[in-house]
């Protein structure tokens, strides 16, 4: 059985596609706009660097 994505990591796969808009997010992933409020704001905490979080993530490089 393949392993399954978090929904962290399904978000931060979203925006590192370049889809930013918290609704579009929760469409995509059949999630309430609360929750990926939710799930962005956690992230960008644990961010070293929150200024520049989703640009960061935007740049992670592609193999």
């Amino acid at each position: 059985m393949a392993p399954r994505l978090t929904t962290e990591l399904r978000v931060l796969a979203l925006i590192r596609l370049g889809i930013t808009d918290n609704q579009k997010i929760a469409d995509i992933l059949r999630s309430s706009l609360t929750t990926i409020y939710t799930y962005r704001s956690k992230l960008k905490s644990r961010a070293r660097i929150k200024e520049t979080f989703e640009d960061d993530i935007r740049r992670i490089a592609t193999y």
